[in-house]
């Protein structure tokens, strides 16, 4: 087992237990493996049933590298926020590109009212940070992890190790269940 994976899976198992609202932070060039080593953990080894936001990287291109690392998508609800053309599966939601918060909120929302959902994971506040000005990211944010510790389930934030991304620490520290640092 390597390092990282150890250490995503010991941060995910107090996560797990203690519920929450979490940002995990990784190196640019440890992004994707971290992605896929916290989905495999998730949805495979623990076999739970989530919400997966992804703003940057297409529902298709998502599932097909999430099947090349056997990671059972049968329990994941995909929220599709980029502006590649939707998707038509059943266990996907398409939005018409990531700008529209309004639109994200209500799919993350309704998404997880479901009794099944445990997790809601989001990829990525790096990603936000493209497309919103840090106030309204602020603001969204606050917003989202005010009504997910309201729920019975956990979320973890992913976010790149980058200067945008590090202006809007201070502020998630403050509302945030905990930081884990990659």
């Amino acid at each position: 087992m390597s390092v990282i994976t150890s250490k995503v899976e010991s941060a995910l198992d107090k996560v797990i237990y203690n519920k929450g609202a979490y940002v995990f932070i990784s190196k640019p060039e440890d992004y994707k493996d971290a992605n896929s080593i916290m989905m495999a953990y998730l949805a495979t080894k623990k076999d739970m049933t989530g919400v997966y936001v992804t703003l940057n990287s297409p529902y298709r291109e998502i599932t097909r590298q999430m099947e090349a690392n056997r990671i059972n998508t049968n329990k994941i609800l995909f929220i599709d926020g980029t502006d590649e053309a939707g998707c038509n599966e059943i266990n996907c939601i398409s939005l018409e590109g990531n700008k529209s918060l309004t639109a994200l909120s209500l799919a993350m929302t309704q998404s997880c009212k479901n009794p099944t959902v445990q997790y809601l994971f989001f990829d990525s506040i790096t990603t936000l940070l493209l497309y919103n000005d840090i106030e309204t990211t602020q603001r969204f944010m606050h917003f989202l992890i005010n009504k997910i510790q309201n729920l019975d389930i956990f979320m973890i934030l992913i976010c790149v190790e980058e200067e945008k991304s590090s202006k809007l620490m201070p502020f998630l520290s403050q509302i945030l269940d905990g930081i884990v640092r990659l």
